[in-house]
């Protein structure tokens, strides 16, 4: 019991334990952690917590995913991080997902159920992709997800006078395309179709880390402007293999803190939501 006489979480995850000493400071602990991790405030760790009554197994999981994320990000990572900061966030996201889930699943449904949608369209105008190719072979250019259906909408272009296929994509401030401005005008369920495809490519950047001991680096390690500039921007180009072989180059305009912190806002909602996936 906290102070107050309130229990530090409205779900007990250790169902399965007997009440003890042990358990009483482990369940204290937990709302720590909650509150370190998702930055909410005590009453809001314990009232999020009561979306996990009944379902107490899937509060277990997800306390056992926080503490994996808050021992790494507190002991293990420094703050210019970048490989394991994005990765530990795509493995906490695995973790706090159903375990009958197919890992790339989890982390697609988690996009789409978790992120608000002008999160969705920040990530998905961050990154672009190469189709898959062999090593020296030829590669296409770099594209946002959204360019082949964005490039073909006829309508769109005649209503903006968009008369040439863009050469190339853009991250940046001033695009060399048309695929934001096209993804902002469609519907949540078209911005969801790619929100799924952004996590296939999250998961194959993961599962390259980890099967291939690839250094995908995920975007700049810090997001602080030059004291000296009034506008600044960067491009990040790099590739990650892939099952048989091949490569896919990526380009993204987002810092590591910035992907992140739209992962970990999703995070909280999750919590909120009590995990239902």
């Amino acid at each position: 019991m906290c102070a107050n006489g309130q229990r530090p979480l409205a779900a007990d995850p250790y169902t399965h334990q007997p009440d003890s000493d042990w358990k009483a400071q482990r369940i204290q602990s937990d709302r720590d952690v909650l509150c370190r991790i998702l930055g909410i405030e005590p009453a809001a760790a314990y009232a999020g917590s009561a979306a996990f009554q009944g379902r107490e197994r899937e509060l277990f999981r997800f306390l056992f995913a926080m503490r994996f994320l808050d021992h790494t990000n507190r002991n293990e990572l420094r703050d210019t991080a970048s490989i394991f900061k994005v990765l530990a966030t795509l493995f906490a996201i695995e973790g706090i997902a159903p375990a009958d889930l197919g890992n790339q699943e989890r982390i697609m449904r988690f996009l789409v159920r978790y992120l608000a949608r002008d999160e969705l369209l920040t990530l998905l105008y961050g990154f672009l992709f190469t189709v898959e190719y062999p090593l020296g072979g030829d590669r296409a250019h770099q594209r946002h997800l959204m360019f082949p259906q964005a490039v073909a909408d006829k309508d769109f272009r005649r209503e903006h006078w968009y008369e040439n296929d863009p050469k190339y994509c853009s991250t940046g401030q001033h695009p060399l395309c048309f695929c934001a401005q096209w993804l902002a005008t469609q519907s949540d369920g078209v911005v969801d179709d790619y929100a799924r495809q952004l996590g296939e490519k999250l998961y194959k950047m993961r599962c390259a880390v980890v099967h291939d001991g690839t250094p995908v680096l995920f975007g700049a390690e810090s997001d602080e402007k030059p004291a000296d500039v009034a506008v600044w921007s960067f491009t990040l180009v790099d590739a990650f293999t892939v099952r048989g072989g091949g490569f896919v180059t990526y380009e993204t305009g987002l810092p590591v803190p910035e992907t992140t912190r739209i992962l970990m806002q999703g995070m909280r909602r999750c919590f909120e939501d009590g995990a239902r996936f």
